[in-house]
């Protein structure tokens, strides 16, 4: 995670901030051990993969993690351009509540 143009240490599994001094590979290990025993068997490239996912993910201002679906997102833009068009947003989407669900 980025802060003030400085990045933060963060765990790709909980996406919890860590600190600098918590970098340490006994602390990292210490933190893998409590936090996540599931995964304390799994090799470097599994940790690579989960920070590329870690990567799409972004936090907001309360840390809680929010991930934004591409898919959803542009089907609800979709939607709402083409209310947006027919000028009549009861009838519009109302056809289209009835279609998605």
């Amino acid at each position: 995670m980025l802060k003030n143009g400085r990045e933060l240490p963060q765990c790709v599994v909980c996406f919890m901030l860590l600190s600098d001094q918590s970098m340490k590979p006994s602390l990292l290990k210490r933190h893998l051990s409590r936090c996540h025993p599931e995964l304390v068997d799994k090799d470097a490239t599994f940790f690579k993969r989960m920070e590329i996912g870690v990567k799409r993910v972004r936090l907001d201002k309360s840390s809680h993690v929010n991930q934004i679906n591409q898919a959803i997102l542009r089907a609800s833009y979709m939607v709402a351009l083409r209310i947006a068009q027919e000028k009549a947003p009861h009838t519009i989407a109302e056809f289209y509540s009835t279609r998605c669900i």
